[in-house]
């Protein structure tokens, strides 16, 4: 059973049907005026008894590529009413009138890019209006900025193609306006599954006129370059496409037109060039429902498909050659479904009177069978619908998006309620637990299991049910288990800082700056013992880097031993540290006086990176936005992460 832990309001000016897609930490919820963006605070000291976040958003762009089709046409000199009401039914042609344009645009669809798509393990995410706009945004300090307006690029690129001669010449008729609208308005995009060795991506736009076009994408410096790869003819209108991967640089393009019937294009990639190579029907029957919310499974032998068609969910199995071995089709409740998502281990469907099902697919070589068992909500809300659900990264956290319906005496806002829920048969210990097992010894996608268990601390006041002194202990060897203990520790003095009593637990060891530097130890001693084996298989070739890491860890090995009289830690062989001589002078930022160890005579403080050990002496340097621990810029390229959290260290301090 799941239960509500948070409730966030995002208010909007008139009903509209909103979506989530999470993406890692990022929550992204579209409302009538942009794309709320939602990410943890990262903030272990906050006291609130319920889940802290802060919020972004991203205005709904309000550009047409079909604008300048209206510079000096012939709408100047007047329509006909019948034309004039095709202008005013046909959202691409809106931009005859600026104000209707700005009153009129939203976000018709929004997709995240693969991670690591902008470098730094940051993603994009792409836009699209409802007037065929389509936009890339790209985290920037506080906000998301603009880094491709490829609507911009639409017609040049559609011109050398030479595959629609409305836009060869102004138009000069109501039906040449529409058709050369329709080559350049957009109505469906999606992103490849990964990006590629270079860090190039491939993009997918379906346009009004139903050709579909594929686009190489590739981001530096956070400016995006875009090539046109690719492209397929067709004649329908397509409303919602995906791609899914195939291996073997082979991949479908399934898409959903405004008949209702589903295509799949079997494609090729080689030498970044896409081709077609056939076409097949997934559904054939024109039944004006158009399928949307696709989601797939690849196995070795099979593809199984699925979406929903307005009240009905199809679950369709076809080999790699898309011959149809299977299929379902389920009424799951009378009501219209919502969304189709994937939660850590299962697909999840919602509908629109608030029902959550999970989604269990049973299949053998040519059967499927499907079960929608029902997912148990605590509270209820009896007067609102359910647009959306999303999952964090590891599923702790799911999370809905009601719109009330509720008929008000007096005119109150609407709103987006914005509800976060766990699992109630979950005790206090299993957040640690997870943290604990997690596979990747990392905490980097781990902040959803973090923050309940600082919800869980914060409302129970008491600290999970765990043997802390062997947490200690094993942590000697273990680096990922200080982490853990550092975070339960900053937890720790929540509490004491709240309650005074036995029963909130404790700890071995309570002092911070203790537990810091057993980390900066680790990590240090971690670090000579990677660039030894570099050191031996590059044939003892050591770059400047490595060497002032060296010098730096050394140094702070030295600092370490001496302050707590102990030896080395973890594992690192003493007669390593005798291989490497090096030697380097760092100069003071305060006084121009030589650094002797980690300060000057003068005891002035400088900036020290904490993954090399040395001052940084740039005014440009990388920053955590949970810890505040700094690095190099230089570091940048290796995408670093915080020896304390393992986030991905930023040059935008987005907090």
């Amino acid at each position: 059973m799941l239960h509500e832990i948070t409730k966030l309001h995002i208010y909007i000016s008139k009903i509209y049907n909103t979506n989530i897609v999470c993406h890692n930490s990022l929550i992204a919820v579209c409302s009538d005026k942009g794309i709320h963006i939602i990410d943890y605070s990262y903030n272990l000291q906050c006291y609130d008894k319920k889940l802290d976040y802060f919020e972004t958003m991203i205005t709904a762009p309000k550009y047409s590529p079909v604008s300048e089709l209206f510079e000096n046409s012939f709408v100047k000199n007047g329509v006909r009413n019948s034309e004039l009401v095709q202008m005013i039914l046909d959202p691409t042609l809106w931009p005859h009138n600026n104000q209707l344009l700005n009153e009129m645009t939203s976000i018709a669809a929004f997709e995240w890019s693969p991670i690591n798509f902008i470098g730094n393990m940051d993603s994009a995410i792409a836009v699209l209006t409802n007037v065929g706009c389509v936009e890339l945004f790209g985290p920037n300090r506080l906000n998301w900025s603009c880094i491709l307006n490829l609507s911009l690029l639409m017609k040049n690129n559609l011109k050398e193609l030479s595959i629609t001669k409305a836009l060869d010449q102004t138009p000069t008729n109501a039906k040449e306006l529409q058709e050369a609208a329709h080559a350049l308005a957009t109505t469906a995009i999606c992103w490849a599954d990964k990006i590629n060795k270079d860090h190039s991506c491939y993009f997918v736009t379906a346009q009004k006129n139903g050709f579909i076009l594929f686009w190489l994408l590739r981001c530096q410096e956070m400016q995006v370059e875009a090539k046109l790869i690719g492209h397929i003819e067709s004649d329908l209108e397509i409303l919602h496409i995906s791609w899914v991967p195939l291996g073997n640089n082979k991949f479908l393009i399934i898409t959903s037109d405004t008949l209702g019937k589903v295509f799949a294009y079997v494609c090729t990639v080689e030498d970044n060039l896409i081709t077609c190579l056939t076409k097949e029907e997934l559904w054939q029957y024109r039944d004006k429902m158009i399928a949307k919310h696709f989601n797939y499974i690849v196995s070795d032998e099979n593809i199984i498909l699925l979406y929903s068609k307005h009240r009905h969910f199809v679950v369709q199995m076809f080999d790699k050659n898309c011959k149809l071995k299977s299929q379902e089709v389920t009424n799951i409740n009378d009501y219209k479904i919502t969304d189709i998502k994937k939660g850590q281990n299962n697909f999840y469907l919602s509908t629109i009177n608030n029902k959550l099902h999970k989604i269990e697919i049973h299949h053998n070589y040519n059967t499927l069978k499907i079960q929608t068992p029902l997912v148990e909500i605590k509270e209820s809300y009896p007067t609102s619908e359910l647009h959306g659900i999303g999952f964090s990264a590891n599923g702790a956290l799911c999370m809905l998006a009601l719109i009330d319906r509720k008929v008000l005496w007096r005119k109150e806002p609407f709103k987006i309620d914005l509800l976060f829920l766990i699992n109630s048969t979950n005790n206090h210990d299993f957040e640690v637990k997870a943290i604990l097992n997690n596979p990747s010894s990392k905490l980097t996608n781990q902040w959803d299991n973090i923050e309940i268990l600082r919800y869980k601390t914060m409302k129970t006041k008491m600290l999970p049910n765990l043997d802390y002194k062997q947490l200690l202990a094993e942590s000697d060897i273990d680096i990922y288990n200080l982490k853990v203990y550092y975070i339960l520790l900053k937890l720790y003095n929540n509490l004491e800082s709240l309650c005074k009593n036995s029963s909130k637990g404790s700890l071995p060891e309570t002092s911070v700056e203790v537990i810091n530097d057993r980390i900066h130890a680790s990590y240090a001693s971690s670090c000579i013992e990677n660039i030894h084996k570099k050191y031996k298989e590059s044939n003892c070739i050591l770059e400047d880097i490595d060497s002032e890491t060296i010098y730096g860890a050394k140094a702070f090995l030295d600092y370490y031993c001496h302050k707590y009289k102990k030896g080395l830690p973890g594992t690192l062989d003493p007669s390593v540290l005798e291989i490497f001589k090096t030697d380097h002078q760092y100069i003071c930022q305060c006084c121009d006086k030589e650094i002797e160890g980690f300060s000057c005579k003068s005891g002035h403080l400088n900036m020290f990176c904490s993954l090399t050990f040395t001052p940084i002496e740039s005014d440009n340097y990388l920053v955590c936005k949970a810890c505040g621990s700094l690095a190099r810029t230089e570091l940048l390229p290796n995408n670093p992460t915080c020896v304390f959290c393992d986030l991905f260290l930023s040059k935008n301090f987005n907090k």
